[in-house]
């Protein structure tokens, strides 16, 4: 097995422990919603290590197509629950902004799963190997970008905008060392995460994503 699907099982493996820990919390502790969210975020981000190794090593068009769609779909949710955690653990976010931006991530969930390439292509022509510096070949797919995509641009801006302003209204509450502590990692979290998607969807930089889970872990 390649060094990179291991790392992509481990990935996993790490983010399934992590979330069903607080998972355990919350059963122990109902209160602590931000808990559960966390956990939930978790869970998804294992889910979409788990079918981002799988892509990789996908042989048909068709097997691509199901698998990344999946993949799109776990990292959908797990961004759907940042939300709540972000809304939760801060106790400053705008209800009626957290609930938008979740409203945006569910509607790219749908998009993402009845369009017949997904949000991003409206179709796929063909599927290349992208070589890594190790030599190690991955799986990736060109074709024309599908429109709806903006609707995943429109989620991500308006996640760092509800990371922002949460962290901003927690500051001015008098938790300045809380709300500097929290938004500099949600920083780390979401600022690389966009910036690497972006290029690899302008063809600036080639896959993987794996970078972003990584940060996330």
């Amino acid at each position: 097995m390649s060094p990179l699907i291991i790392a992509q099982f481990i990935i996993c493996g790490i983010c399934l422990a992590i979330g069903l820990l607080h998972l355990a919390i919350f059963s122990r502790m109902s209160d602590r919603r931000a808990d559960l969210f966390f956990a939930f975020t978790c869970l998804s981000a294992a889910a979409g290590a788990l079918f981002e190794g799988l892509t990789y090593q996908a042989s048909t068009i068709a097997g691509y197509n199901l698998l990344y769609r999946l993949e799109i779909n776990a990292q959908a949710l797990l961004w759907f629950f940042m939300v709540w955690f972000i809304a939760a653990f801060t106790g400053a976010a705008r209800r009626w902004l957290a609930t938008l931006v979740a409203a945006v991530y569910a509607l790219a969930i749908m998009v993402n799963t009845f369009s017949p390439y997904g949000i991003l292509y409206s179709d796929i022509d063909a599927l290349k190997t992208s070589l890594l510096p190790w030599g190690e070949g991955i799986i990736y797919a060109t074709g024309p970008t599908n429109p709806w995509r903006l609707v995943a641009d429109a989620a991500w801006l308006l996640m760092i905008y509800l990371m922002i302003e949460s962290c901003v209204r927690l500051g001015r509450s008098g938790q300045k060392r809380r709300a500097l502590y929290f938004g500099v990692s949600l920083s780390v979290c979401l600022g690389p995460a966009y910036l690497h998607g972006t290029l690899v969807d302008l063809d600036l930089l080639a896959p993987p994503f794996s970078s972003v889970l990584l940060l996330w872990c």
